[in-house]
């Protein structure tokens, strides 16, 4: 079949959809259809309409296949559990034993502050996911069999994505039910976070993990999207190692007066080959300020670890408005 009549063919069974008919193994042949073809702005545009659909429909097959096809490139994972938003009846009936230790019964907002209890610094983060967040679905991944906590959300379009007759239109309720009203303004996306990782306050040569790292990791050693990624215990790197030069190598700064070595400096969060977030061991605090490294610079960063994840709320959470996580 040609990419043409592959396209037309996926429009017609979305038009099924949208009027409400049970057309879901058609849809799940068209993700699986259409997502081989090459890459088109068409074929992009009808690829996200169709995980849409499913998203929203009553098929838990369905869902299921749209929920593991948008896990962040690299992980292989199958889904085990998934728990939505209140009434939503494709809820698991019974969630898989996990190390969050989710209670039975627990509503969407009440497991996110479960899991999350272990880390104050996170307040903002909460508030965010109880209030965003479409769903919480446990992972298997396939290689490791090691458990995975995936957070569902909707990742807001920027705005000259959207149709300009729609730039300002009330956006639809975080729900997953209501995923084609979402069709113009965001795609549906997991974010990752790994099991928990207690212990462990020595890095390495006397290094020690800074206190509200080891809080975050009690929730998640290892938190990610396609687009970011906060490492885990085993991947944190002294900045000389990542640069792969002596420890003692000053480092260039915004501030030409600042002189700062390289292995002061403790890299826990990337932005891909674009932007690092390092600890600025030098203080010796146990809540060390956060720096900004970029373009071979070392910029100013937050104050404090709870100041950089509040600030990266919106980042986690896929919001388009950084103020309005």
């Amino acid at each position: 079949m040609s990419t043409r009549d592959s396209i037309e063919e996926a429009e017609e069974t979305l038009l099924l959809a949208r009027r409400g008919d049970d057309v879901a193994d058609e849809l799940i042949a068209h993700l699986r259809t259409v997502g081989a073809l090459p890459f088109s702005n068409e074929m992009f545009r009808v690829l996200r309409a169709l995980k849409l659909a499913l998203l929203g429909g009553t098929s838990a097959e369905g869902v299921t296949a749209v929920v593991e096809d948008v896990l962040p490139m690299g992980i292989d994972a199958r889904l085990r559990g998934l728990l939505l938003r209140d009434g939503d009846p494709l809820t698991t009936a019974t969630l898989p034993k996990a190390p969050w230790a989710i209670p039975a019964r627990a509503s969407l907002e009440e497991a996110i502050a479960r899991v999350w209890r272990a880390c104050p610094d996170a307040e903002r983060l909460v508030e965010a996911l109880q209030r965003r967040a479409l769903g919480m679905a446990i992972f298997e991944e396939q290689r490791t069999r090691a458990p995975l906590l995936g957070y569902l959300v909707y990742h807001e379009r920027d705005e000259y994505e959207i149709p300009k007759a729609q730039r300002k239109a009330r956006r639809p309720p975080f729900d997953r039910r209501e995923a084609l009203a979402w069709e113009p303004f965001g795609d549906v996306s997991v974010v990752i976070g790994s099991a928990p990782a207690h212990g462990a306050a020595t890095l390495r040569d006397g290094v020690r993990i800074p206190e509200p790292l080891r809080a975050f990791y009690a929730v998640h050693a290892g938190f990610r999207d396609g687009m970011w990624s906060l490492s885990s215990p085993e991947q944190l790197l002294l900045w000389h190692e990542m640069l792969e030069v002596d420890g003692a190598t000053v480092v260039r700064a915004e501030d030409p007066k600042e002189r700062r070595r390289a292995d002061a400096l403790l890299s826990f969060f990337s932005y891909g080959d674009d932007m690092s977030e390092l600890f600025d061991l030098s203080s010796g605090d146990d809540d060390p300020p956060v720096r900004t490294w970029g373009e071979g610079t070392l910029y100013a960063g937050a104050k404090s670890f709870a100041e950089w994840l509040a600030a990266r709320t919106s980042l986690f959470v896929k919001a388009a408005d950084p103020d309005d996580p």
